[in-house]
């Protein structure tokens, strides 16, 4: 497969344990037919879309994909219990894929929200907040096969290492940070319709 190739010669993943690893995922698999339905168009071309927005989703779509090399590569080479709870969040927010989801969801419905406005502090906000809630609910519905697997950089993981605390107080914490991501998600005035209308006007 081409995908495989191209992240074994890129050295994406940087041990043939790592490279074990990534192929045992679904990711290699999907990424052909993921890229080319979220592109889409006539012969995979994205009709209608600029210049602009094709480069920030190939730039995206490659964060991506090289933010889960890096995950597999560190299970294999044995670091994966070593990130902080900061460290792991900023990490886990490059795996999640929120900026090609962003873009994808600009090209379902035919428009492209201005570089300008992305780059506004509220908005950049918004994304971390959307890519920590779907992380965090992520790790906490895969917890036990993470465990089983020895994911050391599980947010319920990380915070029992962390914090020094039960399993089950790490699970409970766990959940009172998605919810309070959640929370201030929808709080901010960009996730109401109107609401960036209404902060700019302040």
């Amino acid at each position: 497969m081409r995908h495989l190739r191209w992240v074994w010669d890129m050295r994406l993943v940087r041990s043939r344990e790592g490279f074990e690893e990534y192929k045992s995922w679904d990711l290699p698999l999907a990424a052909a037919p993921h890229l080319s339905a979220r592109v889409g168009g006539r012969h995979g071309r994205p009709d209608g879309m600029s210049l602009t927005w094709q480069t920030c989703f190939a730039a995206s779509w490659g964060r991506f994909l090289v933010a889960h090399c890096e995950e597999v590569d560190l299970a294999a080479r044995g670091l994966e219990g070593t990130l902080g709870l900061d460290e792991c969040t900023v990490f886990r927010r490059s795996t999640v894929g929120i900026h090609h989801s962003i873009d994808a969801g600009e090209r379902s419905r035919g428009f492209q929200v201005p570089a300008q406005a992305m780059a506004h502090p509220m908005m950049e906000r918004m994304r971390d907040l959307a890519a920590d809630t779907i992380g965090f609910m992520n790790d906490i519905h895969s917890f036990e096969r993470e465990k089983r697997r020895g994911d050391g950089h599980d947010l319920i993981a990380v915070l029992r290492r962390e914090r020094g605390c039960s399993w089950q107080e790490a699970t409970d914490e766990a959940y009172r940070m998605t919810i309070g991501c959640l929370d201030e998600y929808l709080g901010t005035p960009g996730a109401r319709p109107g609401g960036v209308r209404r902060a700019r006007a302040r």
